[in-house]
């Protein structure tokens, strides 16, 4: 199984997670952030933040999940999110908890990078990515690297 995590740059190999309070945990409790497609960790960034917050030096990357590992899978959503990712990361049970997003009727994956599994995932060199403006509204700066040449009137027949 493949999963994605989108990153500024200069967190992108850091994979001990933050400890920062989010959705699936409270503050010190530190787990990674994946999902199961790029599309959805964008939507996940994207719901976030404003448009013009968005930063130009992010990347993905893939991390390669072995077969055999173990996941945990939570089927709703409980009623204490962060009490649940945050137990489940104390427990020490799994490396992987597979949770619904809120967004779509996806999966997103919560690791546990202080698990021994945690370093059986093979993570692929990160990529920059780029987001189509169409989703940010922002346009992009048109630069010419020549002038354009000037067109003549078509006359008629």
């Amino acid at each position: 199984m493949n999963v994605y995590r989108i990153s500024r740059l200069r967190w992108i190999d850091r994979r001990e997670g933050s400890g920062v309070p989010g959705r699936w945990n409270y503050r010190y409790s530190k787990v990674l952030y994946t999902s199961s497609s790029i599309s959805l960790a964008l939507l996940e960034i994207l719901v976030h933040i404003q448009p013009d917050q968005i930063p130009d030096d992010y990347h993905w990357i893939k991390g390669e999940i072995p077969d055999q590992l173990p996941i945990d899978t939570v089927g709703g959503l409980p009623e204490d999110t962060a009490g649940y990712g945050t137990m489940w990361v104390n427990s020490a049970r799994r490396a992987i908890l597979a949770v619904p997003s809120v967004i779509v009727p996806e999966k997103n994956y919560l690791l546990n990078p202080a698990h021994e599994d945690f370093r059986s995932i093979r993570w692929l060199a990160p990529q920059k990515l780029v987001i189509d403006p169409r989703l940010t509204g922002i346009k992009p700066s048109l630069t010419l690297a020549a002038p354009l040449p000037e067109t003549s009137a078509v006359q008629g027949a």
